[in-house]
């Protein structure tokens, strides 16, 4: 009976190490919003702006859902630099001032597991520009780098459009996310729409807590006295 109640400690202690191991973390890239670390998430799609308005200063506070977290711009444009309300065909963007600048997002510190949108390009009138547009055929135009509450930090190129979603996942807290312009044109500005950001974690994540938590609960009852 001793070698069993050691055995059982031994899976459950494994779960749980599982579940807090993978948080040490894996930051992975999806172009699939139906994750369900998405699909629980919640949006900003930025539709209380008024379009082609440029707004105050290099940075706004902006809510997703119960999360808030704040978009700025990089600056690299000086006077120029800023943030623009895009009016993009029946939707509204959020797109940097100068060509030279990216967005930064600073994420809540809620435990934000998933972020994602649409990052793309728009033009000096705000509207958006299909991918490759200002480049060399075939050269993403969009790279965006997430990085965790650890430092851990995942970049990827992204040939983006409008509709195209790019969606990164994190075993642990993200705590910033960068869009910038891969190739710079004059005439296009980084571009985000559809923000989602969750504290959802990943099936399997679940899956070995509860595993962890099962094996617990069941030497708490026989420890229970008959």
């Amino acid at each position: 009976m001793k070698l069993q109640t050691v055995a059982l400690r031994c899976i459950a202690a494994a779960a749980m190490t599982c579940a807090i191991g993978s948080a040490n973390a894996v930051i992975t890239f999806t172009n699939s919003p139906a994750s369900p670390v998405f699909t629980g998430g919640s949006v900003d799609r930025f539709t209380d702006l008024t379009i082609n308005s440029f707004l105050p200063g290099l940075s706004t506070t902006r809510a997703a859902g119960p999360f808030t977290y704040t978009a700025a711009s990089t600056a690299l444009g000086a006077s120029e630099s800023g943030l623009f309300v895009a009016p993009l065909a029946g939707n509204v963007g959020l797109s940097s001032a100068w060509f030279q600048d990216s967005l930064e997002i600073a994420l809540p510190s809620t435990g934000i597991l998933g972020f994602g949108g649409n990052f793309f390009l728009s033009n000096m009138l705000g509207e958006a520009v299909g991918a490759n547009t200002g480049g060399a055929t075939g050269t993403p135009t969009v790279t965006i780098t997430v990085t965790d509450v650890n430092g851990l930090s995942l970049t990827q190129a992204v040939n983006a459009s409008s509709t195209t979603f790019s969606g990164f996942i994190s075993d642990v807290p993200l705590s910033s996310a960068r869009i910038s312009v891969a190739t710079l044109n004059s005439a296009r500005f980084i571009t985000a729409d559809n923000v989602v950001l969750s504290a959802v974690p990943e099936p399997g994540t679940y899956g070995l807590m509860a595993l962890g938590l099962g094996v617990v609960s069941l030497l708490a009852r026989r420890r229970r006295p008959s």
